[in-house]
């Protein structure tokens, strides 16, 4: 009964001596939103995720994220990639042997 009594006075004492620093804490937080609205990401930098489905699995699936970007420079390494192994398979077959 003790606790109950202690627990109620506590709590009724919490709302009045947050009062004061609530104003405090306003200006703030509206610096922080104006900071955040000035130093939004560009869309570059906007992280996309990838679900795949794992081979021979119909339940298993496999999550990748990263930043547009980064997907981007994937996709021109695999193209690079692609792209050199297609020129040094045809460079071999047109050599004279």
């Amino acid at each position: 009964m003790l606790n109950v009594i202690l627990g109620l006075m506590a709590a009724a004492a919490v709302p009045a001596a947050s009062a004061a620093p609530a104003a405090q804490i306003a200006p703030v937080a509206t610096a922080s939103a104006a900071q955040s609205a000035q130093a939004t990401p560009s869309p570059e930098d906007k992280i996309r995720c990838k679900h795949y489905t794992e081979t021979g699995s119909l339940a298993k699936v496999r999550k990748e994220c990263h930043t547009e970007r980064e997907w981007r420079l994937m996709a021109d390494q695999g193209r690079r990639d692609a792209s050199r192994m297609l020129n040094s398979g045809v460079n071999s077959a047109q050599q004279p042997q």
